[in-house]
């Protein structure tokens, strides 16, 4: 199984581009500043939890037309926020249920890749890898707010 998993990842295609690079990521987050012109996104919105404070309020959207996605997240009672912006790709299969979705974010980068696990059509909850969940963070799904193209 682990065999066929490596063959797959390596035949998912690429776009050349360097999140390390401040240039390429801004870039990227300023191309989906503007979300009118594109016609697939989906917006999810949600709180995650925090460990020293009430939680992050987290938008994730992802523009399919580019396989591109940003994810802002607000920490409660901080004036601080961080926004991030890459690739992404999908994943077919999770458990017991081969039709399950898997949002793949930073594919190409290990050390900010995530995991997203889509639970129903209008639910994505975060997973730990693409194989193990948490039940501590099913309690916290990321519903979608909008859905262009859909």
């Amino acid at each position: 199984m682990l065999a066929l998993l490596m063959a797959f990842i390596s035949c998912i295609q690429r776009t050349p581009s360097d999140p390390n690079n401040p240039s390429t990521a801004e870039n990227n987050c300023a191309a989906l500043d503007s979300l009118h012109h594109y016609r697939f996104v989906e917006h999810y919105h949600g709180l995650m939890p925090c460990a020293d404070c009430p939680g992050i309020d987290a938008e994730l959207i992802f523009v399919n037309d580019t396989l591109m996605y940003k994810e802002i997240l607000k920490y409660r009672e901080r004036n601080t926020s961080y926004t991030q912006c890459g690739e992404y790709t999908t994943l077919r299969g999770f458990r017991n249920d081969p039709d399950a979705t898997i949002y793949w974010l930073n594919p190409q980068d290990s050390l900010r890749e995530q995991f997203y696990l889509r639970i129903n059509d209008s639910s994505i909850v975060r997973l730990l890898s693409e194989t193990e969940t948490d039940s501590f963070l099913m309690q916290f799904p990321l519903s979608k707010t909008l859905a262009i193209g859909k």
